[in-house]
């Protein structure tokens, strides 16, 4: 190409780049999209310097994705991005992230892997030139122009057209980013549930959303121009207006409650939050952000009141009550009038069957009823309270005398039991109740509650109907849990719990028939006994771990004692809550399937009383799937008749030691034993005597037919650590 071709073209190409820059500002001002905006760049692009093609593509990780693209040649477009980020042309690829531009006036022998210049060449392009577009949130695009011309893009004017090309690009990608952004900002504005208001630096309404206008009742038009103290209500005096313009003009954010007034003059609350606008350092607008609270504040005041209200019974919940038994106790102390108060602590027996039965509504309907007798048998000084679910509790400001709060208790309870009737439904109810005097049993309110829920607990475990007067054996009791909490928690932490066993004998030839593992837990070189603990052990709390614990520790020990070909029967008492528990019953049942050839499940009369028919259904389901014995512990200690072992699915009963030690002084009880040992074999009901501790017991055992014993005159338990494990009495 000659110098005077060479300054054809470069007048030319500025020419159309004049052309190209008018047409792109047109664009920027009528697109609304960047799809539409780049497409139209490249068809100017195409147009104006009538190029081969013209292609902007995205760089998205390690690859560039094509956005639109102008020229006839379409196997160019799908194979060119792809030559780009090959590791031959990294080089052109890190160049252009650098924001440079690349030109090649000459592909034949420009820097290009072998392929690339193949592609180009036969398709008889000779120069093209790579834009990167780096847009303020750095993202990269790349803007590609070929020619079939040698020489297309001069190393000057060119790129320096280029350059600005550049340059217009992002501008209107910048520029789109910004009226997208403008778009979104007014819409959320124009539509929040907040209110927005906008005022120049004098003060005067420039904008105002949706919001404001159905808060104040004033249209649009009307607000704009106008000063926002055109909401004033007059609750303010002008010291919050002082405040509020010195804080904004100082570039500060100010926050209060503010009391506005509407169109129609009706006042209401808003939470506003005015924030100064700076543009170049110097505030020019103040935006006032707010939100409706006139519901929240005119709740505030109900809030408080209901805050220590039990909303079902509108007595005091327990906070409330807390606080007035706080205050009652302290006018009392001042007093030192020598008045005797209380607090009693109601609990419905068994109320969650009484939901059950009848539903929660009506359950509902009835704790409303308690609520209100106390109320109406009680004096105005006396303070009620719903505790919980089913509990209630009552601060009794003045008692004649310790004496008279039985017959108070009594009178009360009376009142509480009488039948509610609900729909048509006459529905009895009972009541355990626990109660504490001040000053006798304490002087503070924690004392005072905590001794009257100890007093209700130990009404719980004694039935229904009972109520319980706090006294100084309760404390010791709540020691004493608390201690055996205390152990219980160690033996889980340290794996402490064990076994000891203790051998049963026939009593004609007083060989081993079977072990009964007793639960023990170590402690150094010690042993804690089941009087400790026992009682807290089998409450849900603890028994979860207690029952998966010693299913794994028997199904250990009889794989043991199976490597040995020792058979031998261990029996093993179920506590009452564990025999409640049908997962524990279901898992128990599989346990025995396995080892029921070695297993004796013990109940007590106590737990068989509970609920003879599931008890039945329980014990057969396990005597028709297994080889488990079933055995009655405790024999005679409960209320239970005779009839009943005929009726029941069991192998076994043992005699309470209670009767076996008084046997031999005592005519009557050798009389009673002897006729359950002689019942049982007519039955088919093997006999375990318990506690035998001399030979006249035992002499006299073996001449009613007991088939065997069990105590210490032949054995005390034994731990398995410490003996060759049965061995000894096998042999014996």
């Amino acid at each position: 190409m000659s110098v005077l071709d060479s300054n054809y073209f470069l007048k030319n190409k500025f020419e159309d780049f004049f052309e190209i820059k008018k047409e792109i500002n047109n664009l920027i001002l009528s697109s609304y999209d960047e799809y539409s905006i780049l497409k139209s760049i490249c068809k100017i692009l195409f147009k104006q310097f009538s190029l081969y093609s013209v292609w902007i593509g995205k760089l998205s990780k390690k690859q560039i994705n094509k956005l639109c693209s102008i020229g006839k040649d379409k196997d160019y477009f799908q194979k060119i991005p792809e030559f780009y980020i090959q590791k031959e042309n990294r080089h052109i690829l890190s160049k252009l992230l650098e924001g440079k531009i690349i030109i090649h006036n000459d592909i034949r022998i420009s820097n290009l892997s072998q392929d690339i210049k193949k592609f180009f060449i036969s398709r008889k392009i000779f120069s093209n030139s790579i834009i990167p577009i780096i847009s303020r949130d750095n993202e990269v695009y790349l803007l590609e122009l070929t020619s079939l011309k040698e020489n297309f893009f001069t190393l000057n004017a060119s790129k320096e057209i280029l350059e600005e090309i550049k340059k217009d690009i992002i501008f209107a990608i910048s520029y789109l980013q910004d009226k997208k952004n403008y778009t979104i900002i007014a819409q959320a504005l124009e539509n929040s549930l907040d209110w927005v208001i906008i005022t120049n630096l004098k003060g005067e309404i420039i904008y105002v959303n949706k919001t404001v206008t159905e808060v104040t009742g004033y249209r649009k038009e009307e607000l704009l121009g106008q000063n926002p103290r055109v909401l004033k209500s007059g609750y303010h005096d002008q010291n919050f207006y002082k405040q509020l313009w010195e804080t904004i003009t100082s570039g500060h954010i100010f926050e209060a409650l503010f009391i506005d007034k509407k169109k129609d003059g009706t006042i209401f609350y808003s939470k506003k939050k005015i924030v100064p606008v700076e543009i170049e350092g110097k505030i020019e607008y103040f935006v006032a952000f707010g939100k409706d609270v006139t519901n929240e504040q005119n709740l505030k005041d109900e809030v408080e009141k209901n805050k220590y209200i039990d909303q079902l019974t509108k007595v005091y919940n327990f906070f409330g009550f807390k606080i007035k038994a706080i205050q009652a106790l302290d006018d009392l102390i001042k007093k030192d009038d020598k008045t005797i108060s209380a607090i009693i602590i109601f609990d419905i027996y068994d109320f969650t069957t009484i939901n059950n039965i009848y539903g929660t509504k009506k359950g509902d309907l009835i704790l409303k009823v308690i609520a209100n007798r106390l109320r109406h048998h009680l004096q105005e000084k006396d303070i009620i309270c719903r505790v919980g679910g089913d509990s209630f509790a009552t601060f009794i400001y003045s008692i004649p005398d310790k004496k008279s709060i039985i017959s108070f208790i009594n009178n009360l309870i009376k009142i509480l039991e009488e039948p509610i009737t609900i729909h048509l439904e006459k529905i009895n109810l009972t009541f355990n109740a626990g109660a504490s005097i001040f000053p006798d049993d304490a002087t503070n309110f924690a004392k005072l509650y905590e001794n009257a829920s100890l007093s209700l607990s130990q009404a719980r475990k004694q039935g229904e109907g009972i109520y319980k007067i706090f006294d100084l054996n309760m404390d010791i009791l709540a020691k004493k849990r608390i201690k055996a909490e205390k152990i219980i928690k160690q033996a889980i932490i340290e794996e402490t719990f064990c076994f000891h066993f203790q051998p049963y004998f026939t009593t004609t030839d007083l060989k081993v028939a079977g072990y009964e593992a007793l639960l023990r837990i170590k402690k150094n070189n010690s042993i804690i006994y089941p009087n400790d603990f026992i009682e807290v052990l089998e409450e849900k709390k603890y028994l979860k771990y207690f029952e998966e614990w010693s299913l794994k520790y028997f199904q250990n020990l009889f794989e043991k004692l199976k490597k040995t070909n020792m058979n031998c029967r261990i029996s093993y008492n179920i506590s009452a809550n564990s025999f409640k528990n049908n997962l524990f019953l279901k898992k128990l049942l599989k346990f025995c399937k396995k080892y029921g050839n070695n297993f004796t499940i013990e109940i007590t009369e106590r737990v068989l009383l509970e609920d003879i028919e599931k008890t039945i259904q329980v014990l057969t389901k396990f005597k028709k799937h297994t080889a488990t014995l079933i055995a009655i512990d405790d024999f005679g200690t409960g209320y239970s008749s005779l009839s009943y072992l005929i009726h029941l699915p069991i192998d076994i009963v043992k005699l309470d030691v209670s009767f076996i030690k008084n046997m031999t002084q005592n005519s009557k009880n050798a009389s009673l034993v002897e006729a359950i040992i002689y019942l049982g074999k007519k039955i088919g009901l093997k006999t375990i005597a318990e506690g035998v501790e001399n030979k006249k017991q035992l002499e006299l055992l073996k001449s009613f037919g007991c088939d065997f014993i069990q105590g210490y005159l032949l054995s005390k338990p034994i731990l398995l650590e410490n003996t060759k494990f049965f061995s000894h009495f096998v042999n014996k």
